[in-house]
């Protein structure tokens, strides 16, 4: 069987990246996986829901994916991966080594391992979806590194951007995380200094990485502004999926489903009609000193990416 193309959606966190999975994902022959490559040997997975409704240990789809990756659920070849994973994803440090012409033995040899298993799980995905066009939205740019190592050109990058300000704006509030006997769950909140940090570290690495893959740089005030635009670049990018765009599109879109994905915003968990509007409330909700230091902090990006300066393009 073919190796499936693999979108994979990088950038930091609330860039925009589960609407962009849950729209690609009603296209035929697409599959959309939410954050899968970094949820699926999680070690807290047990807590983890699919965007079906189902814990994604009890899932029939996640179940099936992991009896043809690994042997199922709690095999030794799982539980080996999951401890491989866990020391390099979320690294900030792997992915800068791996872009390097050399890297250090150790760090080369459990890429290499990480990466076939994760091809193992792509293929595993596309064999139970009957898909050829993966989207995964997990954004860490370490595993986009793993991906470009294993894919070559059957990676597709889109580098998601949103400005800074919405970001940081963004991880402040209180917004819920369903988890397995625990409702009311919430995800974790960072300040806007930190925030910046991690924006500017993130994008930092797949500007670096999009130099040497089949990538595009998509703005979410773009997307936001013109859905259809953005979305033929990305199937463009995919090199499949065009036909469909348009059908889906009538300002708002129509009869999204829910998709089994591991997970991403809360929004995953949504069906029916999905609007896609610009939101930019963090221009007045954020105080004056934190919009001062997010954007400080980020400026050379904020530049590089059309925000700032005299060739900056309007978000709205």
């Amino acid at each position: 069987m073919e190796d499936p193309v693999v979108v994979f959606i990088g950038g930091a966190g609330r860039s925009g990246s589960t609407l962009l999975g849950q729209v690609l994902g009603q296209l035929t022959g697409f599959v959309a996986v939410g954050e899968m490559v970094s949820r699926f040997w999680a070690k807290n997975l047990d807590l983890h829901i699919c965007g079906c409704g189902e814990p994604i240990e009890e899932c029939a789809f996640w179940s099936a994916v992991a009896e043809r990756t690994e042997g199922g659920w709690h095999s030794p070849e799982f539980a080996r991966t999951r401890e491989l994973q866990a020391t390099i994803g979320g690294s900030s440090l792997v992915p800068l080594l791996l872009l390097l012409p050399w890297q250090p033995r150790s760090v080369r040899r459990k890429a290499d391992e990480m990466s076939e298993h994760i091809l193992r799980l792509y293929r595993s995905v596309a064999d139970v979806a009957g898909a050829n066009v993966i989207v995964d939205g997990s954004k860490d740019p370490a595993y986009a590194v793993l991906l470009h190592r294993v894919l070559g050109t059957r990676l597709r990058l889109v580098h998601l951007v949103r400005h800074s300000g919405g970001v940081a704006f963004s991880w402040t509030k209180i917004v819920s995380r369903p988890l397995v006997g625990r409702p009311e769950a919430e995800m974790t909140r960072y300040r806007p200094g930190r925030t910046a940090l991690r924006w500017l570290r993130r994008n930092l690495i797949l500007d670096l990485l999009r130099k040497r893959s089949r990538a595009i740089l998509l703005r979410y005030e773009d997307l936001a502004r013109d859905p259809g635009a953005e979305l033929l670049r990305v199937c463009d990018l995919a090199g499949s999926g065009k036909d469909d765009v348009m059908a889906l599109l009538g300002g708002d879109m129509k009869e999204i489903s829910t998709l089994h994905t591991c997970g991403g915003n809360p929004m995953r968990f949504q069906s029916g009609a999905l609007s896609i509007r610009l939101d930019e409330a963090w221009r007045h909700k954020l105080s004056f000193r934190q919009r001062a230091l997010v954007t400080t902090v980020s400026s050379p990006l904020l530049l590089r990416y059309g925000y700032l300066g005299p060739l900056a393009r309007p978000s709205n």
